[in-house]
């Protein structure tokens, strides 16, 4: 894979990092052939590999019309698919809007008609549901006959037809940059909006207190929909020049499994 960036990008300097896009950049920039990613079968994807399809996926935004400040609505386990387009997003200026995959149907209807996307990004099993509302659907992965459904794009395609440049506008720590929906189990769910300035600090200030590094190697048990399940791996890893591992739903929520994964990809972290 070419490791040269999409667009040529100052990295910004140490303890300037004060957005999430800034953060992501200058991390690719300081680790660009480290491991970033590592999946359950001990492949990784690099620091550079994540900067060049994370602005393929800022390009594929900018395609579909999403613009600075628009919602895009995520619904998935964490992936590295839904990672890239969280870092797609902060690049582009888009809103990353990540609900629970199993919130029920009527609390998602309502979530998703508050957030009003301009792109929304699931499984197969919302492909019909998401287009009946007018939305552009862009499956993470085919249905289970292999093929995607008629009313979305397959990821891998979507990406691949993406463009290679797109019209980059710098963001500001006070801009918006994700949008995490309470749980509503007392009340009906509420989007809880944080700008750039608020998720960079909150990563930095992860790393610091517990002292993570480029050496550690994080297990997130949690999907993108928690505070900690997003910031973890998506801003405090890259904050500090650590890497983190994707792995299906049920081997993080299986307690053997999850521990043979720690051993065999040498995690150093578990939250």
């Amino acid at each position: 894979m070419n490791n040269a960036p999409l667009l040529e990008t100052a990295i910004p300097e140490p303890g300037k990092a004060d957005t999430v896009a800034a953060l992501f950049e200058r991390a690719a920039g300081l680790h660009a052939n480290s491991p970033l990613i590592f999946f359950d079968d001990a492949s990784s994807l690099s620091y550079a590999e994540a900067l060049v399809l994370a602005h393929r996926v800022a390009g594929g935004l900018r395609a579909m019309g999403v613009a600075c400040g628009d919602k895009v609505v995520s619904i998935s386990s964490a992936s590295a698919e839904s990672a890239l387009v969280f870092w797609g997003c902060m690049l582009s200026g888009a809103v990353f809007v990540t609900i629970d995959r199993t919130t029920e149907p009527e609390k998602l209807a309502r979530a998703v008609e508050k957030a009003g996307p301009r792109a929304f990004f699931a499984g197969p099993e919302y492909a019909g549901w998401a287009t009946s509302r007018g939305l552009k659907v862009v499956s993470y992965q085919p249905s289970s006959d292999g093929a995607c459904s008629a009313e979305a794009e397959l990821f891998s395609s979507w990406l691949s037809d993406a463009p290679d440049s797109y019209d980059k506008r710098p963001v500001a720590p006070g801009d918006d940059a994700a949008i995490i929906f309470t749980s509503g189990t007392t009340s009906e769910a509420r989007g809880v909006v944080l700008s750039h300035g608020a998720l960079a600090g909150s990563g930095r200030l992860m790393t610091e207190a517990y002292g993570w590094g480029p050496q550690d190697r994080l297990l997130s048990a949690g999907d993108f929909h928690s505070m900690s399940g997003l910031r973890n791996p998506l801003v405090a890893v890259p904050f500090a020049g650590a890497s983190f591992i994707v792995a299906p739903h049920a081997v993080r929520a299986n307690a053997p499994a999850c521990s043979e994964l720690i051993a065999s990809l040498g995690a150093t972290i578990l939250c």
